[in-house]
């Protein structure tokens, strides 16, 4: 019977780079991963050399960067994704399925408010997507077909009031803004 060994990886530098475990050569159960200056770059478990079940990544010095799941190595379900150097403010949240954006996808200012709404159709637009400002006014909303803009765009002054309004097919100007 193959049995479960430890592996360590190390930079250059001769600081740790990854740990965990292998088995039969390939990594399995919890990984983790470090930059050249030692700080936490990922955790995570693989099976069978492919990441599975949750994993975290980090901006150099341990600060959150994303965290959600994977499946046979690619992303799926509901991914986060943080400001840097803001703690654990979040930036983007969104579903995936088959390592593509999949579904509702919302944006976040650093001051938690909303800055985009969507959804995505096999990591593409394809919805009425909105924009807001960073003080929670609506910038801009519009149509997005198979990822380009496609039908109705409106855009917003800081007083709510309409802008300019118009028509987008396959991406270019259609009407008279």
């Amino acid at each position: 019977k193959t049995k479960q060994a430890k592996m360590s990886e190390y930079w250059m530098n001769g600081k740790r780079k990854c740990e965990g475990d292998t088995l039969k050569g390939m990594k399995t159960g919890l990984w983790t991963c470090w930059d050249t200056t030692g700080s936490k770059e990922s955790d995570g478990a693989f099976s069978k050399n492919k990441p599975t079940g949750h994993w975290n990544f980090y901006y150099s010095g341990g600060i959150p960067e994303k965290s959600g799941n994977f499946s046979k190595g690619q992303k799926e379900g509901q991914w986060a994704f943080y400001h840097p150097f803001a703690g654990s403010k979040i930036k983007k949240e969104c579903l995936y399925k088959n390592d593509l954006p999949e579904g509702a996808a919302t944006e976040y200012f650093i001051n938690g408010q909303k800055a985009f709404e969507g959804n995505y159709t096999g990591g593409k637009l394809t919805s009425k997507c909105h924009w807001w400002k960073e003080y929670g006014s609506k910038d801009m909303e519009g149509w997005f077909t198979n990822g380009i803009q496609n039908g109705e765009w409106t855009y917003f002054y800081k007083n709510g009031k309409t802008a300019s309004h118009g028509f987008m097919k396959t991406g270019l100007n259609d009407s008279a803004w």
